[in-house]
C-alpha cells in the first residue's frame, strides 16, 4: 500500500468516525428533548383526583390523591412528537449523508483536475514527439543518419516521464519546494522540446542566458515555461519555412 492510499484510507476512516459521532450526539439530543417535552405534556395534561374510597390495587397504597392522565388528550401529542422526531432525524440523516460523501466529492474533484492538467501538460510534449518521429522517418527514408533523432526521442520520452511524475507529486501534495533551479536550465530544456514546433511554424526561438534561480523543481519550472513558449509560438506571426 502506498503512502497516498494509506492517507486516503485514514481520511475516510476519520470522516466516518466524525459523521458517526455527530449522528449519535444529534440523535441523543433529539431523543432527550422529545422525552422532556413528553414528560412536560403529561404533567400539564394530568389532573389530580382524590381517592375517597381508599381503593387498593397493585402498586396503589390507597388513601391519597391520584395523578390521572386522559389518553385521548395525550394521544395527539404523542403522534405529533413522533412525526416531528421522524422529520428531525431524517434531516440529521440527510445532513450526515452529505458530510459522509464530502471526501468522495473532493477526491472526484481532484481526479478531474488531475486528468485535465495531465491532458493539457502532455499535449505539447506528445506533439513534439510526433514531429520528431516524422523527422526520423524522413531521414530514414532518405538513408540518412537517425541516431541523433533517436537520441532526441529518448530525451523527449524521459521529459514526458518527468512531467507526469511532477504532476503526480503535485496532486499528492508531495512536490519538492526547497530545491533551487537555475532559470537558464529550465529555459534551455523548454526550448529544446519545443524546437520542432517552432520550426514547423516558422518561428525562431532565441535564448538569453541568465544566472537567476528560483525555489522550484526543474520539471515544474520547465512545464511552466513550455506552456508560455508554446502559447507564444501559436500566436506569433510566421509561417512554414
Amino acid at each position: 500500500m502506498t503512502s497516498s492510499e494509506a492517507g486516503d484510507r485514514r481520511r475516510v476512516r476519520q470522516a466516518a468516525l466524525s459523521v458517526g459521532m455527530w449522528v449519535a450526539a444529534s440523535s441523543a439530543i433529539v431523543v432527550a428533548l422529545g422525552v422532556t417535552v413528553m414528560v412536560a405534556v403529561i404533567l400539564l395534561r394530568a389532573r389530580v383526583e382524590s381517592d375517597e374510597h381508599g381503593t387498593d390495587f397493585p402498586g396503589h397504597h390507597g388513601g391519597g390523591d391520584d395523578l390521572v392522565v386522559d389518553v385521548d388528550r395525550l394521544l395527539p401529542w404523542v403522534i405529533g412528537l413522533g412525526i416531528l422526531g421522524v422529520i428531525v432525524l431524517s434531516a440529521i440523516a440527510w445532513f450526515a449523508a452529505r458530510r459522509a460523501v464530502r471526501p468522495l466529492g473532493e477526491a472526484l474533484r481532484l481526479q478531474r483536475n488531475f486528468v485535465a492538467d495531465a491532458s493539457h501538460e502532455l499535449r505539447t510534449p506528445l506533439t513534439t514527439l510526433t514531429s520528431r518521429i516524422q523527422i526520423a522517418q524522413h531521414r530514414f527514408a532518405r538513408g540518412g543518419d537517425v541516431a541523433g533523432a533517436l537520441e532526441q526521442l529518448r530525451s523527449d520520452a524521459d521529459a514526458m516521464n518527468d512531467t507526469l511524475t511532477d504532476l503526480l507529486m503535485a496532486a499528492e501534495g508531495t512536490a519538492d519546494t526547497t530545491s533551487l533551479t537555475r532559470v537558464g536550465d529550465a529555459v534551455n530544456a523548454a526550448v529544446a522540446r519545443l524546437q520542432p514546433l517552432a520550426d514547423d511554424s516558422g518561428v525562431t526561438l532565441e535564448v538569453v542566458s541568465t544566472d537567476r534561480a528560483v525555489r522550484m523543481p526543474l520539471p515544474t519550472l520547465t512545464r511552466v515555461l513550455i506552456a508560455v513558449i508554446d502559447n507564444a509560438i501559436q500566436h506569433s506571426p510566421g509561417g512554414p519555412p
